[in-house]
């Protein structure tokens, strides 16, 4: 016997309704549920990657990282996820950039090189080069020099 599993649309707008400025934990509660629900089978990924963006925009403001088991469920999700679709990729580098999630840098060279004569390839490769000086540190352009 087989099941088949039927996609669903997650709604994202709770995620894009909570409050520009919350707390740390609070965020990190909201990253647990989202990614509870996002790791259910059947899951459409482009609105999952839309409700994450969300979250890490609300993660940076609080200027600090996520915490480490979190930021690796992300990117595992993302990782598992990964598809060319401009409108996840699109949020993916955001996530990428606003969480530090040097595993994702990986996917987005080789999907910028996949597309690399398209204005997707270049859009692409231009987030590469605003967040990869310190991919895993989100917050390395707000840092003193030493």
């Amino acid at each position: 016997m087989s099941f088949a599993v039927t996609a669903h649309r997650m709604d994202t707008r709770r995620y894009m309704n909570l409050p520009d400025g919350m707390q740390a934990p609070d965020v990190a509660s909201e990253f647990e549920r989202l990614l509870s629900e996002a790791e259910e089978p059947g899951t459409l990924s482009v609105p999952v990657a839309q409700a994450l963006w969300q979250l890490a925009d609300r993660q940076w403001h609080t200027y600090e990282l996520l915490r480490p088991d979190l930021r690796s469920r992300v990117e595992r999700w993302i990782q598992q996820h990964w598809s060319p679709d401009p409108q996840f990729i699109k949020c993916v580098g955001g996530i990428a950039a606003q969480l530090g999630l040097p595993g994702v840098h990986p996917l987005l060279e080789k999907t910028a090189r996949e597309f690399s004569e398209t204005q997707f390839g270049r859009e692409i490769r231009q987030t590469l080069s605003e967040i990869t000086p310190r991919f895993d540190d989100p917050y390395w352009g707000m840092r003193q020099p030493k």
